[in-house]
């Protein structure tokens, strides 16, 4: 008995040291590192939903060279030992940009910290260079990418931390075509040390949230550390249950990877037709064959929306927002979509049918848009964004609007009448559009 005690300690000392070594290794750096990329064929991956050319999987065969600048700054170098592949550099990209942050007037509420770094981190945050970037250099190769290649994008994964992807674009026929896609893991020891200068505490007080899909559901989001209420007003609301859904752009892309049996217009999501969403799983891909349900009905009822001017406490300017109260009708349970930091005055002036070029952003607090130019990225760091977006229970409590089935709103002014506003629910990941509403706005007050 003493035998199998002292060899079962053995065990599970080696086991600790073991695990430790691993831990460490995760974490281990240096100032230029080889990283794998993992290349799919369009046979392996089949349910992409990218628009792909006549050039994908030609292009292939490729590496990261990841090189530290400073403390905050990296080349990305895709390269490739196959000497018709060129090589592409994104140049002196600041991982600032993208390492989840809090804003200082949201630091010392602690359930509002967390709130704000998860979102971050669950949220797609994906920038494109063309080819005029100062920061994108291409060179080599046999020709093709170096006259080409119209956009090199890097994304990061609306996933666990680590996650990201790089694509790259041709255009055909006026139309964007990738040709190159990639994932990859970026360092999590030059993650967590931006991470640490930028918000200036240690990694370790969060990085299993970050790491591992952890929800805050529940946290209460005290608005008044956000806000302050200068006029607020209840405002007409339309509703558009028979109404076509209107689908374009991302949506048109993803649409076969949706489950939307009879689904043909928003109140079809709402009552008995079966809808299912492809799931997004690591390193980046979505599913078809792990399909993922939601809880939209609890959004079905909606009892009234206000709108607000507020003043903002990031800079004490006055910005609009909406607020949409639904109250479900089997259980009288209250669910609060709020979207807050806009400027009415400043959203497009759209049709319906060009719904994707308006404000096509995602929950959270202080976070940037799912896509922008990354020139457009350091014009407004996510750490200056006045902008949020919450879904809160009648308390002020935090719902888990992805299990509910939402990813953010599309907001955009009406073509032919100022002063009525379109407001559209982006579901899960995106794929589809799941509720549209029309909001009359005072004149003067607000517009």
């Amino acid at each position: 008995m003493r035998t199998f005690g002292w060899i079962l300690g053995i065990i599970l000392v080696l086991g600790a040291v073991y695990s430790g070594y691993q831990f460490g290794n995760k974490y281990r750096i240096s100032q230029e590192m080889p990283i794998p990329i993992e290349e799919l064929t369009a046979t392996e991956y089949p349910a992409d939903p990218s628009r792909r050319g006549s050039h994908y999987d030609q292009y292939v065969s490729r590496f990261l060279r990841l090189v530290k600048k400073d403390d905050t700054h990296f080349d990305f170098i895709f390269e490739s030992d196959e000497p018709d592949v060129a090589t592409v550099k994104f140049k002196d990209i600041d991982l600032s940009l993208f390492v989840p942050s809090v804003p200082k007037w949201a630091k010392e509420d602690p359930d509002m910290k967390i709130i704000t770094l998860v979102e971050r981190e669950w949220n797609r945050q994906q920038i494109s260079l063309n080819r005029s970037s100062r920061n994108l250099v291409i060179e080599g190769g046999d020709g093709f990418e170096k006259d080409n290649l119209f956009s090199a994008e890097l994304s990061r994964n609306s996933l666990n931390a680590g996650l990201w992807e790089v694509l790259f674009y041709s255009k055909s026929d006026g139309k964007k075509q990738l040709y190159y896609h990639g994932w990859f893991k970026f360092p999590l020891g030059h993650y967590k040390d931006v991470f640490e200068k930028e918000n200036g505490e240690s990694y370790w007080k969060h990085w299993h949230r970050l790491e591992h899909w952890w929800s805050p559901e529940g946290r209460l989001v005290n608005l008044a550390n956000l806000r302050e209420v200068v006029r607020s007003n209840e405002v007409w609301t339309a509703t558009t249950p028979n109404e076509p859904l209107l689908i374009k752009g991302e949506q048109e892309r993803k649409r076969r990877i949706t489950s939307a049996m009879g689904v043909k217009c928003y109140g079809d999501i709402y009552g008995k037709k079966n809808l299912q969403f492809a799931t997004f799983i690591p390193p980046g891909r979505y599913d078809t064959n792990k399909v993922r349900g939601h809880e939209l009905q609890t959004l079905a009822h909606l009892d009234h929306a206000m709108v607000r001017k507020v003043k903002s406490r990031a800079d004490q300017r006055n910005y609009d927002e909406i607020e949409l109260v639904f109250k479900d009708t089997k259980d009288g349970k209250i669910s609060r979509f709020i979207v807050s930091g806009i400027d009415f005055t400043k959203i497009p002036r759209l049709p319906k049918t060009e719904y994707p070029k308006g404000m096509y952003m995602p929950m959270g607090i202080a976070v940037p848009p799912f896509y922008q130019s990354y020139e457009g990225l350091k014009k407004s760091p996510p750490k200056e964004s006045v902008y949020f977006s919450l879904l809160l229970d009648k308390d002020g409590k935090w719902i888990d609007h992805r299990k509910v089935g939402i990813d953010g709103p599309i907001i955009h002014r009406d073509l032919n009448k100022s002063d009525l506003i379109h407001l559209y629910f982006l579901s899960y990941e995106r794929l589809m559009l799941v509720n549209h509403y029309v909001l009359k706005i005072p004149h003067g007050s607000y517009l």
